[in-house]
């Protein structure tokens, strides 16, 4: 399904735990993964799932202030 959306941007959650770490690899090798359009333009941002899925106002906080350093650079 990743295709039919044809995003210019992917924000991919990646915990710190092996598992998470080890799909995520085998995703990169995908060939579908290899030709979406943000892959393609380097516009994949891996994020931590805190303080990114923390729902609380410090969380959303933490998450504008990280967003912002991803986009800055």
């Amino acid at each position: 399904m990743l295709p039919d959306y044809d995003a210019d941007a992917i924000f991919i959650v990646v915990n710190n735990e092996d598992g998470a770490k080890k799909l995520y690899a085998q995703l990169q090798s995908s060939p579908i993964w290899q030709g979406l359009k943000a892959v393609k333009a380097n516009h994949i941002y891996p994020i931590p799932d805190q303080p990114w899925l923390d729902y609380s106002a410090m969380g959303n906080k933490m998450l504008l202030d990280h967003a912002e350093k991803l986009f800055s650079k």
